[in-house]
């Protein structure tokens, strides 16, 4: 195994393609770096004004008072994570912003929580490319990789050598082995090369804080990612010995690399809606929202209430009994509302989960959701956002029913405008938006199905490679 290992390092290291192969993934490394930091850069950027506006205004609004500052809407920022260069770039089907506005009809803006089609938000070239790290392993690697070693069997079988080698007292298990070997050994190189290079871009640079916590996940990424490379190796080179010709190997290759990369994932985006139910629209959502108020202001006349506002005084003549009766009402409906907007998120978030079940037969599908989770970002980090926005509602929620009843003065019919509480209060006693760290262990033992199955489909790779080259004709 050894003999058959070191000539085909020698014959890869001559060969012109390996060289190609190194140079086109040092430079999309680099173009990834630059990317990853300047889209960093500028979702920093926003974020920062975006945290700045709410700050004024809500200072301005706690000077008014608690009622002002209550009824305003207040920021759930997803936070940006550092790992964007390895994974996570691809943020077009969720948004960065939502609007809690506590005293609304829905939990968040639905305009910005349910992202609309629009030129501003999805660029085409985004659903194609993706400048990250996973990406370039998932896509581009494997295809290099198959130019590579699609003919590394079935070269020698046409040129005769392959009876040659195998008249000889090597075991064949030995010269599969050495040839699979060498070729990850290749792939350990590139890899290596990639994950350097970029690493470098991106400290050059400087926008991108490489933390210890990121640097901790790198060996395990790097690891995944020669998993999921050495499986397209003993692709390869099981089409090379199924079949004679180079060139027939080549193009059942390519065929299968488009079947997992693309055709599998677009099929179970076409199945998701009918599986999963398709996502309304944001004119569907207002709609929805209507037919809510609509029935808010039938109970409530059917329960003789109702928000007269106006001269508070004038209601006190029967003990406000009107706005008494509407208050169970109204929270009633807005919780309602709120719900309504947390399953429409949550459905996209099913829908995705659905794309990725459907595509587990794909090595790409398996090896990007494992990336995702290992990094904290797609399912596991929408799904997370999601649950950080509902705790963050109800924790404003008690905060001002709390402030409100420290005021003798104020009704205390809550979230009714003018039966709060009209003094000023201290805006650092407002609680902010804080999203729930991930936990990687919780998220790796609900992973152990996708490792499962890629290391299954490793082990059926290599199998099956021993068993056609035991069996293969060398003529």
């Amino acid at each position: 195994m050894k003999y058959i290992f070191t000539k085909e390092i020698q014959l890869l290291f001559k060969d012109v393609r390996f060289y190609i192969f190194i140079i086109v993934i040092m430079l999309i490394a680099i173009f990834s770096g630059l990317i990853s930091s300047k889209k960093y850069s500028a979702i920093k950027a926003e974020e920062n004004y975006q945290i700045r506006l709410y700050e004024d205004q809500l200072r301005e609004k706690s000077k008014s008072s608690l009622s002002a500052a209550a009824n305003y809407e207040h920021l759930a920022l997803k936070r940006i994570e550092p790992t964007i260069f390895l994974a996570g770039s691809e943020t077009i089907d969720f948004p960065n912003i939502s609007i809690i506005g506590i005293n609304s009809l829905f939990f968040g803006n639905p305009n910005l929580y349910y992202p609309q089609k629009t030129t501003k938000n999805r660029v085409w070239i985004n659903t194609i490319i993706r400048p990250d790290l996973t990406f370039i392993i998932e896509v581009i690697f494997s295809f290099m990789i198959i130019l590579l070693m699609h003919n590394i069997i079935s070269d020698e079988k046409e040129a005769g050598l392959l009876k040659i080698i195998l008249s000889n007292k090597i075991k064949r298990w030995e010269i599969i082995s050495g040839k699979v070997l060498a070729g990850v050994f290749i792939v350990f190189i590139a890899l290596s090369f990639c994950f350097l290079i970029q690493l470098i871009v991106i400290r050059i640079l400087g926008e991108i804080q490489v933390t210890g916590e990121v640097l901790m996940k790198l060996p395990a990424m790097f690891l995944l990612s020669m998993i999921y490379l050495s499986l397209w190796i003993l692709l390869s080179v099981l089409f090379s010995i199924i079949f004679r010709k180079s060139i027939i190997s080549l193009s059942f290759l390519l065929l299968t690399w488009v079947l997992f990369i693309f055709i599998i994932p677009s099929v179970g985006k076409l199945l998701v809606q009918k599986v999963e139910g398709k996502l309304p629209s944001a004119n569907e959502i207002r709609i929805m929202n209507q037919s809510f108020v609509d029935e808010l202001f039938g109970e409530a006349d059917e329960n003789d209430a109702s928000w007269r506002g106006g001269n508070l005084n004038f209601n006190k003549r029967d003990n406000h009994r009107k706005e008494k009766n509407l208050s169970p009402i109204y929270e009633k409906y807005v919780g309602l509302f709120n719900r309504q907007q947390y399953l429409i998120a949550q459905k996209r978030i099913n829908q995705l989960n659905f794309i990725y079940k459907f595509g587990s037969i794909s090595p790409a599908i398996l090896y990007k959701k494992l990336s995702e989770d290992l990094l904290g970002c797609g399912i596991a980090k929408e799904t997370n956002y999601l649950n950080s926005i509902q705790l963050f509602r109800e924790k404003l929620i008690n905060t001002f029913i709390e402030l409100d009843s420290k005021d003798p003065d104020s009704f205390h019919l809550f979230f009714l405008p003018n039966y709060m509480s009209g003094k000023p209060i201290d805006p650092k006693l407002i609680p902010r938006f804080s999203e729930a760290n991930i936990n990687f262990f919780v998220q790796f033992e609900k992973d152990w199905t996708w490792i499962t199955l890629l290391l299954m489909e490793f082990v059926v790779c290599i199998y099956l490679c021993n068993i056609f080259f035991v069996n293969i004709d060398p003529r």
